[in-house]
């Protein structure tokens, strides 16, 4: 199988349906088999409904990145759960372009109300 190979190779995962006894264990054992650690995990109920993050380390994953897209998504179809993984890379991507379309919509606001007094 095709190791992910990066050094600090990273992942989020996040996981909502409706609360239930085990859910943590049932996601934790689908990464387990995959070979992949999970390095923090934030989680909570809001009226019923579990939510969670995952931050988790890909380095030793058994598999492509893909391959764990697929385990995951099969785990949350059995476990009636939605969970999506992501690159934390793209994350952290999409994250910086949100800041910069932020700070250049700030200074076009400030144009606008610069030409317009």
């Amino acid at each position: 199988m095709e190791r992910s190979g990066g050094i600090g190779m990273k992942a989020v995962i996040n996981v909502v349906g409706k609360d239930r006894i085990g859910i943590i264990a049932d996601v934790a054992m689908a990464l387990k088999v995959a070979h992949v650690n999970i390095d923090d995990i934030n989680q909570t109920i809001m009226q019923g409904v579990f939510t969670m993050t995952m931050l988790v380390d890909l380095n030793q994953m058994n598999g492509s990145f893909e391959a764990l897209q697929r385990i995951m998504t099969e785990c949350g179809e059995k476990l009636e759960l939605s969970i999506k993984v992501q690159r934390q890379m793209y994350l952290l991507l999409c994250t910086r372009c949100r800041r910069t379309l932020n700070v250049k919509h700030e200074q076009h606001s400030r144009d606008i109300t610069n030409v317009s007094r």
